[in-house]
C-alpha cells in the first residue's frame, strides 16, 4: 500500500496535466497537493537538522523499493505481522502472535484469497502472490481497526533482513540453527512474554 502512494505521486508530480492524471487515477488533486506540501515541508526539517544536504544526492536510492521497504520498517516497527499457511488456509499473525485479516481496501488483500484457492497450501504459493514485492512472509502496516474482526491497514510486504537490522532484541540458538526478533509482547500467559519472530539460519 505503501509503495503504491509513492507510485501514484510519482505519477501526479511528473504529470503535465496533473489533474487529468488524478482523473485517471481516481485520485484527490487537493490530497496530492496537501502530499507535496508536507514532502516540502518535512524535506526542509530534515534540511534544518543535518540529515539532509539537500542535493540530489539525498534521493539516490528512491527508486530502490527494497531501501525504501527497510525504512518502512525502521519508522513502522514494531508493527509487523507474519504471513503463514496452515491447512491449506492463510493466517496473519500481528506481532503479539494474535491473529488478524489484512484490510480489504489494502493492495495486499487479495494474496489472501489466491493462497485459499490453493488446495496445496504451500507457503511458496503464499509468498508468490505478493505481485511486485520480495519473497517473504513479513508485512509492516500503519494501524490496527477493529470492527467485525482485527483488520491490519495501511501493509507492504518486506524483507526478512529488514526486521532483523531494523527491529528488536536478536537471539540466536545455534541448536536449531535459527535467529528469532522481538516484535513485541506476547498475547500468552496474560503477555508476560515477548512475542519474536523466527527465521531459519543454517550455517553454510
Amino acid at each position: 500500500d505503501h509503495l503504491a502512494c509513492v507510485n501514484a505521486f510519482d505519477e501526479w508530480i511528473g504529470s503535465t496535466n496533473r489533474r487529468r492524471t488524478c482523473a485517471d487515477l481516481n485520485l484527490s488533486h487537493a490530497a496530492m497537493q496537501d502530499v507535496a506540501r508536507a514532502r516540502t515541508q518535512l524535506r526542509k526539517r530534515l534540511e534544518e537538522a543535518g540529515f539532509s544536504p539537500g542535493s540530489p544526492a539525498a534521493n539516490a536510492r528512491e527508486d530502490n523499493d527494497d531501501f525504501v521497504r527497510c525504512v518502512l520498517v525502521a519508522g513502522l516497527f514494531p508493527n509487523v505481522a507474519r504471513v503463514g499457511v496452515a491447512s491449506g488456509r492463510t493466517r496473519v499473525l500481528n506481532n503479539r502472535g494474535v491473529e488478524v485479516a489484512v484490510h480489504p481496501s489494502g493492495v495486499d488483500a487479495a494474496f489472501r484469497d489466491d493462497v485459499d484457492g490453493d488446495p496445496r497450501g504451500s507457503s511458496t504459493t503464499a509468498r508468490r502472490t505478493f505481485s511486485g514485492g520480495p519473497e517473504t512472509g513479513l508485512l509492516v502496516y500503519q494501524e490496527e481497526v477493529t470492527t467485525s474482526k482485527t483488520f491490519i491497514r495501511d501493509t507492504t510486504p518486506v524483507p526478512d533482513a529488514s526486521v532483523l537490522l531494523f527491529g528488536g532484541e536478536i537471539g540466536v540458538d545455534h541448536a536449531s540453527a535459527s535467529v528469532s526478533v522481538a516484535v513485541g509482547r506476547s498475547s500468552a500467559a496474560g503477555g508476560g512474554g515477548a512475542s519474536r519472530f523466527t527465521f531459519r539460519a543454517p550455517p553454510e
